[in-house]
């Protein structure tokens, strides 16, 4: 299924598997600073996090998420609403319309 379809959502394949959220510490997200410790916050708990080195995608704050194998990126993870989706990514699997604009790569 296309991840660039807005009419469907996109379903990562094993929902049992607890995501591995990997936030960014290159310079550009690093300017982010309140949107990164909001994401830190938001996140707390619900799944394994940890930071890793520039992405080279410089629209922070960067963030790679590891779901079965799979590879999320998601660039421009600020704001409220952004983050809620992003939330509901790692409960459900589902990319939703709003988090499909933030989504960079997937592998």
């Amino acid at each position: 299924m296309p991840i660039n379809n807005a009419s469907e959502d996109y379903l990562c394949p094993d929902l049992e598997v607890v995501p591995r959220v990997r936030i960014c510490t290159g310079k550009a997200c690093r300017k982010r600073k309140g949107a990164n410790q909001k994401l830190h916050k938001r996140i707390d708990g619900s799944c394994e996090t940890d930071s890793i080195k520039c992405q080279k995608i410089c629209k922070g704050p960067v963030v790679v998420v590891r779901r079965d194998g799979e590879r999320f990126w998601f660039k421009r993870m600020q704001g409220k609403k952004t983050q809620k989706a992003f939330m509901a990514f790692l409960e459900t699997g589902r990319v939703n319309k709003r988090l499909r604009r933030h989504l960079k790569k997937h592998r």
